[in-house]
């Protein structure tokens, strides 16, 4: 009597991508850094979306996450920047000095 085939394996889920989280990480890390890892987390999450769409690896969120809070990051550097340079000296200090009041008044 001859027995029926037996069923396959489930397949094992596919992998997270590993660019992914460290796209996350490293744009996380960029609110610290001054914005030194927020490039890297822009290119590591674009890297990473197009591995995800082309393999099926899970991380699509992470990739995303960690590309949006690079550019966010570089862009709030890049205003910053140019706030400074094109800004009356004397409101810049006059700013400085009413952020230091502000973090004063949270402090006690």
């Amino acid at each position: 009597m001859a027995h029926p085939p037996a069923p396959l394996p489930p397949r094992p889920p596919p992998a997270r991508n590993g660019m992914a989280t460290a796209a996350l990480v490293l744009g996380i890390l960029g609110f610290f850094t001054c914005g030194t890892t927020s490039l890297f987390a822009v290119v590591l999450g674009h890297i990473a979306g197009g591995q995800i769409r082309r393999t099926g690896q899970f991380g699509r969120g992470s990739a995303l996450a960690g590309a949006l809070l690079g550019w966010l990051v570089l862009l709030f550097y890049l205003v910053a920047f140019v706030v400074l340079v094109f800004a009356d000296s004397e409101q810049v200090q006059t700013m400085a000095d009413d952020l230091l009041r502000f973090f004063r008044t949270l402090t006690g």
